[in-house]
């Protein structure tokens, strides 16, 4: 390190004084201490350069060295090349040049303010690269230190097709001034240039909500302020180069400037990019009227004359809230100015700007231009300008001319009048709000005071209130045009929505759109609270005005105000817009894709999307606020578009959205209804879902519904379906739309399902009415209980067959004893199993729904058997059984034909005494699980329905119990006759479920209790084998009366009782046998038997056979 102290360029030398000649630093770092100024190395006769010379701060390591000597052949000037041997000098026209790679330290060591020249050219020579890097060091004991790099000239970073790097780096809360005529980031085709001011020191203490101003000691953000003499202005991106400012950490205020242009000029890139605690300040300027016509240099620009700008504040690496990155220009903005000019400001992540006139310059243009010049304008002469505010607590504030002129002398507050944002004034311009991002345009009023706590004197400026009552102007001229975007700008993807606060959205001459392109289901454009901060709340409502364009893109939009100064156009696109205000001076137009909902008033309306009366759909805010009428002041025309209701489908009083159409209606439209827990009922008139004012086209809508019944579509309401008529059923002539739930007679040339004429409005029921009615007595059927001699085959043999031998006789031959003599054979222990079968038809007696059915049951059972008592009376036979069952039911009726498929798991438990003089009693009883599939198919009369799954896995049970008893009578040796009884009750149950249609469905009643007397005649024989064992054989024929005692089956259909009963007493004959071998080892055992209803004999019946066998143990 080269330590220099108290030098002081062309002065008398002294033994204070010295002069710098022949040293060429090739790396280190030149520290000074109590020096006031460094100036320009005092020329020599011998130097090594470098193609240009060094700075003063920091001398750069050279990229080409070479000895050169001075000849001074042409003039005095140090930098003339001809008064050099090689006639190559030192570059940069009298100015300090860097094209290397240098570091420099100022280090405050006094708490004197310091001055120093800096090198005014850094990366200035084509395909070379300049870097400078500056490292700002504070004094502990002098906190208010400062320091002044001065250039006295245009700085320039990357010009003429270099590359060139200035790095300010400030340790601490010092301030830094940079003296420029002018300066230039990235100057010229090809060139690069980057300035990078970084800040390390934080404090913990935050401001009021800014963006914070000036601030003298500012609160750790370690500033830099441009001085008064940039008067050329400050380019950041120029002439076709590309330009970059970085902000870390660190504040950036210029001070009476000229044009401040970021992006200037065709091919040029500028870009401004403040990060965590980076601060921008641009205010405004003492200009006095003779200065008029510069005046509209004095506004920012970003994209001009045919470049390209971005300003990006991005506060997500904030940690706190003096972390937060802002930006204020006092002198107004303009973002994208001329033809091919794009522009750009995008504050992320809790990033904030403030746009504002400053008090001397509004009082000038409002002397003597037009007071629109002074707002922000995005887009304008041809140009590009975009604006995104995204990211919670990312604000953009606009406020109008400051009323006075802001003094911290006197502790006082400020404020503007009313600011406004225009949009595509005359280019185009859109501004985009997204993620909980804020636009706050309005009036906002500021603090100006001063504080000297600690010791250290500061002057502070904050925004203490910003109202939001301005306007935003969207293609103002009649070559503008502006978009707001909520949510994802134009061609990205939906994002969640930001805020507008504004008074006022007022479309210009030009083109204008507001597009929400949002992920909320429940977004209030013109109705927010603009509490500031944690003052008061203030509800507040956004009026539109003007002709434009209102686009719903994505999510749902809601406007609730009234909006009849705006006479545009609603056109929801893909996303949803709800109408609860009068907005009937804008027509709609509903692309595919999009709906129109809401409560309110709009004008004529074309449909090729959807319209959807009432607020949000499926009642998820109460039936009271969701379901409504939407009205049209005007004609509707449907352009193969929806209608989309919700409905609480019920009688004539059902409450219903509505579509009330003012005018005409033309074209067609498909109306599609949702039952909101409606259960059903009666229609006489029917349910009004549309008036139509003027004319009625009897082909504008046509009901898309969950089948089709009778020719027409049809919509399930609980028990009960629906169909759309025109014309009430009193008034066929009053042009208005009926849904109705019941037939009416018709023209005999052209009749409906024939009707009752006693009972001329009968209901339509749902398809599934009468499946649901069938599906207790089908579960009965399943189950069902066997007799005895169905279930074990004969078990008690007498007379011949029970044969025995003469005494003395010959096992295998004849004589044998006389039957009376034979006494009587109980079978006690076995293993059997069976499998049954059987068909059922059923008309019944009475079915609520009209319907018959039949069915189809498989079984199989197994069971063990055991002696658990024997004496000279009989035996007593216990047993234990299993069963599984599948069955199959299919009903018919003018509502739909349906089937059920069941199959059933269970076990049970037998009881069986066989007195030795014929009699017997047998008690059974058995618990069975099911699990059923219920489902639609069409029918004569419907459509749409072929394998509709009804419910799926439905879930029953059942318990069965029966007596049964009989006295065997001996006629002769082998014939005997059985009179028996049997009583058998049964119960059944299913899960209640609701169907595909919604409706609720449960059982209300499951019972039977049948009696059934039965008369069976049997001849039994047997016989010796050929092995020596016995084989027997029976054979019967059985009678049987069958009668219920109870009231059949009921179930509850969303609040309809829908009851079916079969006809009470039966009749029924069966044949069967058994036959035994090798003395009752094996058997094998069955029946066939076939009833029917006694009354309307032969419309219902069945017939079912069972087949066993059993195995002695």
């Amino acid at each position: 390190m080269i330590e220099i102290k108290r030098i002081s360029i062309n002065s008398v030398y002294s033994a204070e004084n010295m002069s710098l000649h022949r040293f060429v630093f090739r790396e280190g770092t030149l520290s000074v201490g109590k020096t006031h100024f460094i100036g320009q190395l005092k020329r020599s006769s011998r130097f090594f350069m470098a193609s240009v010379a060094a700075t003063a701060i920091c001398i750069a390591t050279p990229s080409i060295v070479q000895a050169n000597d001075w000849t001074g052949a042409v003039s005095d000037d140090f930098f003339d090349p001809f008064n050099w041997d090689d006639n190559n000098g030192p570059q940069g026209s009298g100015s300090t040049v860097n094209n290397g790679n240098a570091v420099g330290t100022i280090d405050l060591g006094s708490p004197v303010g310091y001055n120093s020249n800096l090198a005014d050219r850094i990366g200035t020579i084509a395909g070379q690269t300049g870097s400078v890097t500056i490292n700002v060091l504070p004094n502990a004991e002098s906190p208010t230190s400062s320091t002044y790099l001065n250039t006295g000239n245009e700085l320039e970073v990357g010009a003429n097709g270099g590359r060139g790097t200035l790095t300010l780096s400030l340790e601490g809360p010092i301030v830094t001034t940079l003296g420029a005529n002018a300066i230039s980031i990235g100057k010229g085709t090809g060139s690069i240039g980057e300035v990078n001011l970084v800040g390390t020191g934080k404090d913990t203490g935050v401001p009021p909500e800014g963006p914070l101003w000036l601030d003298t000691s500012c609160q750790g953000c370690a500033p830099v302020f441009v001085s008064s003499s940039l008067f050329g202005g400050l380019y950041i991106g120029v002439d076709g180069g590309a330009g970059t400012l970085n902000l870390d950490g660190a504040a950036f205020t210029t001070y009476d400037r000229g044009e401040f242009i970021v992006g200037d000029g065709a091919g040029s890139n500028g870009a401004v990019n403040i990060l965590a605690g980076g601060k921008l300040g641009d205010p405004g300027v003492n200009y006095n009227s003779s200065n008029i016509n510069t005046l509209t240099k004095g506004k920012a620009t970003v994209g001009f004359d045919g470049g390209t700008g971005a300003i990006t504040l991005d506060g997500s690496a904030a940690a706190t809230r003096n972390d937060v990155p802002m930006a204020f220009f006092g002198q107004g903005l303009v973002i994208g100015n001329g033809q091919n000019s794009v522009g750009s400001v995008n504050i992320l992540s809790g990033g904030k700007v403030h746009s504002y006139t400053d008090y001397q310059i509004g009082v000038i243009y409002q002397n003597y231009v037009d007071r629109s010049a002074l707002d922000t304008n995005v887009g304008i002469n041809g140009g590009t300008g975009s604006i995104t505010v995204s990211g919670t607590n990312s604000v953009w504030y606009q406020s109008g001319i400051l009323q006075d002129y802001l003094s911290p002398w006197n502790n006082s507050t400020t404020s503007t009048d009313t600011g406004a944002l225009r949009v595509g004034q005359s280019g185009t311009g859109e501004l985009t709000i997204a993620d909980n991002g804020e636009v706050r345009i309005g009036t906002a009023t500021f603090l100006a005071e001063t504080d000297d706590s600690g010791g250290v004197y500061k002057q502070l400026y904050s925004l203490v209130d910003h109202v939001s009552n301005g306007t935003l102007i969207l293609g103002g001229e009649t070559t503008g045009n502006g978009t707001l975007s909520i949510g994802g700008s134009v061609g990205g993807a939906a994002v969640a929505p930001g805020r507008l606060m504004a008074q006022t959205v007022e479309f210009g001459e030009g083109t204008g759109l507001i597009r929400f392109n949002h992920t909320s289901d429940n977004y209030i454009f013109d109705q927010f609270d603009a509490q500031y901060l944690d003052g008061p709340s203030r509800p507040s409502t956004l009026a539109i005005v003007g002709d434009g364009t209102i686009e719903a893109a994505a999510g749902r939009t809601i406007l609730n105000e009234n909006q009849l100064s705006f006479t545009g156009t609603l056109l929801p696109n893909t996303g949803i817009l709800q109408i609860n205000g009068d907005i009937s001076t804008a027509t709609a137009n509903i692309l595919a894709g999009g709906t129109l909902e809401g409560t309110g008033v709009v004008g004529s309306t074309l449909n090729t999307g959807t319209v959807a009366p009432g607020q949000t759909p499926g009642g998820s805010q109460g039936l009271a606020s969701s379901i409504g009428t939407l009205t049209i002041a005007g004609n509707y025309t449907g352009q193969g578009g929806i209608l989309s209701l919700d409905t609480v489908l019920g009688n004539d009083s059902s409450l219903t959205d509505k579509l009330a159409i003012l005018g005409d209606t033309s074209g067609n439209t498909t109306v599609k209804v949702k039952n909101i827990n409606g259960n059903g009922d009666d229609t006489i008139e029917g349910i009004q879902i549309v008036t139509v004012g003027g004319t009625s086209d009897p082909n504008a809508f046509s009901l898309a519904g969950d089948y089709v019944f009778n020719g027409q579509q049809a919509v399930v309401g609980g028990a009960y379906a629906y169909r759309l008529f025109q014309g009430s059923t009193s008034q066929p002539g009053d042009g208005n739309w009926y849904l109705r739930s019941n037939r009416i007679p018709t023209d005999p040339v052209d009749p409906d399902i024939p009707v009752d004429p006693d009972e001329p409005n009968q209901p339509i029921y749902q398809p599934g009415v009468s499946l649901y009615e069938t599906y207790p007595q089908f579960l009965l059927g399943l189950n069902s209980l066997p007799t005895l001699q169905q279930r074990t085959g004969n078990r008690y043999w007498s007379n011949a067959g029970n044969v025995m031998l003469s005494e003395g006789a010959d096992p295998a031959g004849a004589p044998y004893a006389p039957a009376s003599e034979a006494g009587n054979l109980i079978e006690g222990r076995g293993i059997w199993g069976r499998i049954e079968g059987a068909h059922s038809k059923i008309d019944p007696k009475f079915s609520t729904s009209g319907e018959n059915y039949d069915y189809n049951i498989f079984k199989l059972q197994a069971g063990l058997d055991g002696m658990l008592l024997e004496n000279g009376a009989g035996k007593l036979i216990g047993g234990f059984t299993v069963h599984y069952t599948h069955g199959k039911a299919k009903t018919y009726s003018i509502f739909g034909d349906d089937e059920v498929s069941t199959d059933g798991y269970g076990f049970g438990g037998t009881l069986t005494w066989y007195g030795d003089n014929g009699f017997y009693v047998d008690g059974q009883a058995q618990l069975t699980w099911y699990d059923s599939d219920l489902s639609a198919n069409d029918s004569e009369f419907t459509a749409g329905l072929d394998g509709l799954s009804l419910a799926d896995s439905n879930n029953g049970f059942g318990f069965a119990i029966s007596g049964e008893t009989g006295q065997r009578v001996t006629l002769d040796q082998n014939w005997s006759i059985t009179p028996q009884a049997q009583l058998t009750y049964s119960k059944v149950d299913f899960d209640s479920f609701n169907d595909v249609f919604g409706a609720r469905i449960s059982l209300d009643r499951g019972e039977s209790l049948q009696g059934r007397l039965g008369l069976a005649v049997e001849h039994q024989n047997s016989w010796y084998n050929a092995n020596g064992l016995i084989d027997r054989a029976q054979v019967y024929g059985i009678a049987n009366l069958y009668y219920e005692f109870l009231e059949g089956t009921k179930v509850d259909v969303s609040g309809t009782t829908f009851a079916n009963q079969n006809e009470r007493l039966w009749g029924g004959i069966g044949l069967g046998g058994s036959y035994n071998w090798n003395s009752d080892k094996y058997s094998v055992y069955g029946e066939g038997a076939i009833n029917t209803s006694l009354a309307d004999f032969g419309d219902s019946y069945s017939y079912k056979g069972t087949l066993g066998f059993r195995v002695k143990w």
